[in-house]
């Protein structure tokens, strides 16, 4: 499972046991989970000022779907159920559209590249004025 702090904003995650995020999904920032909540292999939850996701909130119970998108603000209801490649936005979120190979492979690239960078600012960024 990837959960990582970004702008000393971490994830709120309900405590062990209480929800499940996949190996290869990525939960980044200013995200809330609620109990029970799952987000499944190759999905990406961001919550930061750059990009989408910021704020979003997956309350009790919900399933976010293989390789699905969440956009910024967005609110998932309790036992609210999202299919694979879904790119869910808005409150109560909703499915705008499905994502096809081409863009799940994007979003896969530049979840990769967003980490990278994270890390490589964390380390090397010097205040400089």
């Amino acid at each position: 499972m990837a959960v990582f702090e970004l702008d000393g904003a971490a994830p709120d995650l309900p405590r062990d046991g209480r929800y499940w995020i996949a190996e290869s999904a990525m939960v980044i920032g200013r995200v809330r989970l609620k109990a029970d909540a799952s987000v499944w292999f190759g999905s990406v939850l961001r919550g930061d000022n750059e990009w989408i996701g910021m704020g979003a909130v997956v309350l009790n119970g919900a399933k976010i779907g293989r390789n699905c998108l969440v956009g910024a603000g967005a609110l998932v209801t309790e036992g609210k159920a999202f299919a694979d490649n879904s790119l869910i936005v808005g409150s109560p979120a909703r499915v705008v559209r499905t994502l096809d190979a081409k863009a799940v492979q994007a979003i896969a690239a530049a979840a990769d590249i967003y980490v990278r960078r994270w890390q490589r600012y964390a380390r090397e960024l010097k205040r400089i004025g």
